[in-house]
């Protein structure tokens, strides 16, 4: 079973992502690969495989990416994200975050295998809060903001999870509905840490 989890910027996928790996041993994230430019508190492995545009250039020229997906972002430059074929074929169950126009392309990919599609959902005020907190505060983080905003309303009109999931206030509560869903949906039974 792959776990998609899709969400509009500032939802706080990463966050309950991360929270509950802590306490589960039998699910793995598929960690993307990507252009972008690590952010001072992020770890090369963990959020991302951070790597040059040769190097992303090369594997996709080997047929090694799947959910190749480009943007060209409010200063001009054009980051690069997609997801390793080998790694999602790797386990039972794993999660993965993706854009909701990769959704498809995955179900087109992997016709053997479900995707179950969960939707994290975060009130417009949460969201900002939490993009600006991540962010320094600069004229080109909040025009990144706006620009990633705007385009979140457009890639997620036809979006149909499976589940949907809010994650406002209470990261406990968030957490119980994720894991819930998990467990209702996997290969097998997870077990906790």
């Amino acid at each position: 079973m792959i776990f998609v989890v899709v969400g509009k910027s500032g939802v706080g996928k990463d966050t309950i992502i991360n929270n509950y790996l802590k306490k589960n041993d039998n699910i793995t994230k598929v960690t993307q690969y990507t252009t972008r430019p690590m952010r001072l508190d992020e770890v090369n492995g963990k959020e991302y495989n951070f790597i040059s545009d040769k190097e992303f250039d090369i594997l996709l020229s080997e047929n090694k990416f799947c959910c190749v997906e480009k943007y060209q972002v409010a200063n001009g430059d054009t980051w690069k994200y997609a997801v390793k074929i080998e790694d999602l074929k790797k386990y039972d169950n794993c999660i993965l975050t993706c854009n909701p126009k990769s959704i498809m392309k995955l179900n087109l990919l992997f016709d053997w295998c479900e995707l179950t599609v969960i939707e994290i959902k975060a009130e417009l005020i949460k969201r900002v809060e939490r993009y600006l907190k991540r962010d320094n505060y600069t004229m080109e983080n909040v025009n990144e903001l706006v620009r990633r905003f705007i385009k979140d309303e457009e890639d997620f009109i036809n979006v149909m999870p499976k589940v949907k999931i809010e994650n406002n206030d209470n990261i406990e509560d968030t957490l119980k509905q994720f894991d819930k869903t998990i467990r209702r949906y996997s290969n097998g039974k997870t077990k906790s840490r």
